[in-house]
């Protein structure tokens, strides 16, 4: 959860700084910026989260991959969550409290549908829709010594390609309207 912190407290304080401002008027591709800001936050989250698996988990050598690919998905999925509320939040506290309330929704549901819902059971799949679940069900099963499935992982590969594709439209939507927003006199007209 690092790289999302870190991602919409860099965004949001570069917007209370004018930076954001800044960086809408230079010549840098929406591509770039997108992997500029999810780099910088998934390295973050990559390694603590990394150090900490090292150190509390005990995984075979099969094992490794599947914690690998769970953690890196993670990771991305948390430092594009970063890039939305650094978009959306108008200011500090505004972000302060998406943040929270994106951390309750990432962890608690996890717990609570691991522990209450059967595995077996249909309304089990529909858990996948978050995330966090996916990571939490692989994690468990790493745990557990029973490797982890390629649902789970699959499940947070689309979640990558979702959240990414959301967030890119989200960003020609923003660059198109503000393009379109002209100052009076801006049309080509000469006074």
């Amino acid at each position: 959860y690092m790289g999302c912190t870190f991602n919409a407290m860099s965004i949001i304080g570069g917007k209370e700084d004018g930076i954001g401002m800044i960086n809408e008027i230079m010549p840098f591709s929406q591509t770039g910026y997108v992997l500029q800001r999810t780099v910088l936050g998934l390295v973050g989250g990559l390694l603590s989260t990394g150090i900490t698996a090292l150190l509390c988990m005990w995984l075979t050598p099969a094992e490794v991959l599947p914690a690998i690919l769970l953690i890196l998905l993670s990771a991305f999925i948390a430092a594009l969550a970063g890039l939305f509320i650094g978009k959306l939040a108008e200011g500090l506290m505004v972000g302060i409290v998406y943040l929270k309330v994106l951390m309750i929704l990432f962890i608690a549901p996890p717990i609570l549908f691991y522990l209450m819902v059967p595995a077996d059971a249909p309304l089990f799949l529909l858990t996948y829709l978050l995330p966090s679940s996916a990571t939490f069900y692989g994690l468990m099963d790493l745990l557990a010594g029973a490797g982890t499935s390629a649902m789970n992982i699959g499940a947070l590969l689309c979640h990558c390609v979702l959240w990414l594709g959301a967030y890119l439209g989200m960003e020609v939507l923003s660059r198109h309207r503000r393009g379109s927003r002209q100052l009076p006199g801006q049309a080509g007209s000469m006074p």
